[in-house]
């Protein structure tokens, strides 16, 4: 997979996003070989970021921003989060912050069980992205992510190019996608975290909120997380005031980790106030 994923050219990558976003997700790109093969780095497909800061230490953390710009930790113990900020603090870095949920068994039975028990629109169907998949699906998938906050997945990230991928779609009668999910095998198979699979990146569409679909587009990218990557737990973040996603990931059997913290920062002057929500 690594070896393909190097062999794509600029034209393959399907970025999407502003000037300053397809940049680092080019950048990112050329870090492939590093994020995926060393131990406490990981391939975020819009970001490198770190998932044992006690190995690696703050040195990789400012390593990686000076040459990208945005850098994040997962996995930060939740009392060593606030000095963290204030070693890295500068006037144009910006820091977002997330809860951790993390579910193991309880979370397949979950989503399987509310997947199951979702009554569809007729003509409506769920289905995985096909490594396949016309580049104008790809568009509609990033279209739908910027329209709901979410920084936009390169394509080649999405197709598992870099790292196993598994992209949820929720289709209506006319095969318009109205909603997504994604479930990336991020963490290196010595990391302590192989086997837990990140999920998240959910957008639906505008006309289409608050009637259960980015619940059931959750639930439904948890259950194949299980049934198509290494996963022995899967992981998801959400801000403290982002109640409607805290419910959703509830609802896929996932509870949160007290222990834990997810945490990054970026160049305000190159991709403004907020990345990603």
């Amino acid at each position: 997979m690594l070896s393909f994923g190097m062999l794509l050219s600029d034209n393959d990558l399907e970025l999407s996003g502003g000037d300053a976003q397809c940049a680092l997700q080019h950048a990112v790109w050329t870090h492939t070989a590093e994020a995926t093969t060393r131990p406490g780095l990981f391939h975020g497909g819009r970001l490198i970021g770190i998932d044992d800061l006690v190995s690696l230490g703050d040195g990789e953390v400012s390593r990686l921003y000076n040459a990208l710009g945005a850098v994040i930790v997962k996995f930060l113990p939740a009392g060593e989060a606030s000095n963290f900020l204030e070693r890295f603090a500068g006037p144009d870095r910006r820091f977002t912050g997330w809860d951790v949920f993390i579910g193991a068994e309880a979370a397949r039975e979950a989503a399987g069980a509310y997947v199951d028990g979702f009554e569809l629109p007729a003509g409506w169907g769920l289905s995985v992205l096909a490594v396949e998949a016309p580049v104008t699906v790809i568009t509609e998938i990033q279209t739908l992510q910027k329209h709901s906050g979410v920084a936009p997945v390169p394509g080649y990230y999405q197709r598992g190019q870099a790292v196993p991928a598994v992209v949820g779609l929720l289709t209506d009668e006319a095969g318009a996608i109205v909603a997504t999910a994604q479930a990336y095998e991020r963490h290196h198979a010595e990391s302590p975290w192989a086997g837990y699979i990140f999920v998240g990146m959910v957008a639906v569409h505008p006309e289409h909120r608050r009637k259960g679909f980015g619940t059931l587009i959750n639930t439904f990218a948890i259950s194949n997380a299980f049934a198509a990557l290494n996963c022995t737990h899967v992981y998801e973040h959400a801000r403290a005031d982002n109640l409607p996603s805290r419910g959703m990931i509830k609802a896929g059997g996932l509870c949160l980790d007290t222990r834990y913290r997810c945490v990054m920062f970026h160049d305000a002057r190159r991709f403004g106030e907020e990345f990603t929500k």
